[in-house]
């Protein structure tokens, strides 16, 4: 993969956003933009059972374990609009000796996807790695049936550097590619 491109959607505008770091005290927000977000994106991929019934409380789980004990190479973003979050973006700084630092996760609502918030969000999120000192690239994981985010973040100049079949949860497996981009 190349370098990183953020060009805005076409035809649309771009929505008065404001960007904060993410904090322990936005762990419920956090963990609700995350479990509707894979309620949505990810039916027939997860397990019914899982995303019906374990989900929202899986991922309050994990936001609350991750946002209450932060590493120093843990940086992420929260979207807001109006003061009302609309998504997040999490990264793991120079996760990877060669794919550079992983992009965890980046949500945003379904009512506002396609105006531009998540472009924003990877702004904020590339610019508080290099900030916080990267020199690498940046990767992230994405189920193949996945196809409107693979789309995304093809958009965004990102190339799939490798594909296996990886254990999801709740149970079961799937097809994930490697998405990266060789610098920030």
């Amino acid at each position: 993969g190349g370098v990183i491109r953020f060009p805005l959607p076409r035809g649309r505008t771009h929505p008065m956003i404001t960007y904060r770091p993410i904090t322990i005290e936005d762990c419920e927000i956090v963990a609700g933009v995350h479990a509707l977000s894979w309620g949505l994106a990810y039916r027939g991929i997860l397990p019914d059972a899982y995303l019906d019934h374990e989900v929202n409380a899986d991922r309050l789980t994990h936001w609350q374990r991750r946002l209450s004990a932060p590493s120093a190479n843990d940086v992420g973003v929260l979207a807001l609009q109006d003061g009302h979050p609309v998504g997040f973006a999490f990264a793991i700084r120079d996760e990877h000796a060669h794919w550079g630092s992983l992009l965890d996760n980046l949500h945003v609502r379904s009512g506002e996807r396609g105006r531009g918030i998540g472009r924003g969000l990877m702004r904020q999120l590339v610019a508080k790695l290099l900030s916080a000192g990267s020199t690498s690239g940046l990767h992230l994981w994405v189920y193949d049936a996945n196809r409107s985010a693979r789309r995304f973040y093809e958009s965004l100049g990102g190339k799939i550097v490798h594909t296996e079949i990886a254990n999801t949860p709740g149970g079961g497996q799937a097809r994930a590619h490697v998405y990266a981009w060789a610098s920030l």
